[in-house]
């Protein structure tokens, strides 16, 4: 296996090899956000996007750990919830929404791994549209008091479920 950008740990394989498909900075909301889309062979792609944030990391980690109110920060979950399982596992359910104008939703539930105030990564156990779905957030201390968030997912979504729409949701 190897590390890709952002810390998530893919097996090396021929699919693996990135296909740029853009890759951009965006001013939203008054900060630059960079983004990056790969194709990585078929409807398995890897997205990506880090910003810097005038807030210290563990004040980014409570609200990247905010499991059940994350719908209040990114738009296109519907509702989320932790539910913490016998062993301890952390896993989140999730219904994310893939299209509002024709009320499509999917369900997914995710084992989450935390580093405190370093890193939280996220794995499919089971999911309606995706066939893979792993992802990582990681917060690195920038001066003065702020954060550089980076975000990477790798995602395949399932034959019946459109990738453009998918991707436009991540």
């Amino acid at each position: 296996s190897r590390s890709a950008p952002g810390g998530l740990v893919m097996a090396a394989s021929t699919s693996d090899r990135a296909e740029m498909i853009s890759e951009e900075t965006l001013c939203v909301g008054g900060f630059d956000v960079s983004m990056k889309l790969e194709r990585l062979g078929g409807a398995r792609r890897r997205i990506s996007a880090g910003i810097e944030i005038d807030a210290e990391p563990h004040e980014v980690w409570d609200v990247l750990t905010s499991y059940g109110s994350l719908q209040e920060f990114i738009p296109n979950i519907a509702a989320s919830k932790p539910v913490v399982q016998p062993d301890g596992a952390l896993h989140l359910e999730q219904i994310g929404v893939v299209s509002r104008r024709l009320a499509l939703t999917t369900r997914i539930v995710l084992k989450v791994d935390e580093q405190p105030f370093e890193s939280l990564t996220f794995t499919k156990i089971e999911a309606a549209g995706f066939s893979e779905f792993q992802g990582t957030y990681t917060i690195t201390p920038r001066p003065e008091g702020a954060s550089y968030v980076h975000y990477s997912i790798l995602a395949m979504p399932l034959p019946v479920v459109p990738v453009f729409l998918v991707l436009a949701k991540l």
